[in-house]
């Protein structure tokens, strides 16, 4: 699944295909493949020390990449919960009755998705989801939460 993911990834970076279908021996693809590789997923450490990362994703367009992402660090289970921006709430609201809807837009909703990871791979994947998305800071697509898990028990 890993590679899957990884090889998915590569495909997408501009011109990856056609300097690979450029080589002409195995150990030419081989490196073409490897020089577009994600090196830097970290092993979890031996202890394990988890956190609970939120996240809420506003545009849908970017699950994919997002589930790919996932799979590359290892994160093959996870919750998704079907959710509502606080404005759409209110919009429907009768005293607010159109006020937070001015521009007439319609609002597919969002997703919330959990999961629990391992603290070493906290920085690293924020690190993959602004290589694609740019600084989380300003964009409005995707937000990131990370809490401390105080007790754990199961799966």
């Amino acid at each position: 699944m890993k590679l899957l993911a990884q090889t998915s990834r590569i495909l997408k970076e501009p011109n990856a295909i056609e300097n690979i279908l450029n080589q002409s021996t195995k150990i030419g693809l081989y490196e073409e493949f490897l020089r577009n590789a994600n090196p830097n997923i970290p092993k979890a450490s031996k202890k394990e020390k988890n956190k609970l990362m939120i996240l809420t994703i506003r545009d849908m367009d970017i699950l994919q990449d997002i589930s790919e992402i996932f799979v590359e660090y290892g994160i093959e289970e996870a919750t998704s919960i079907n959710s509502e921006e606080m404005e759409n709430i209110l919009a429907k609201t009768p005293l607010f009755f159109g006020f937070f809807n001015f521009t007439g837009s319609q609002d597919t909703g969002s997703k919330t998705i959990f999961i629990k990871i391992n603290e070493d791979h906290i920085q690293p994947l924020i690190n993959e989801f602004e290589e694609i998305f740019g600084d989380l800071n300003s964009y409005s697509g995707l937000s990131i939460m990370v809490l401390d898990v105080a007790y754990e028990k199961g799966m």
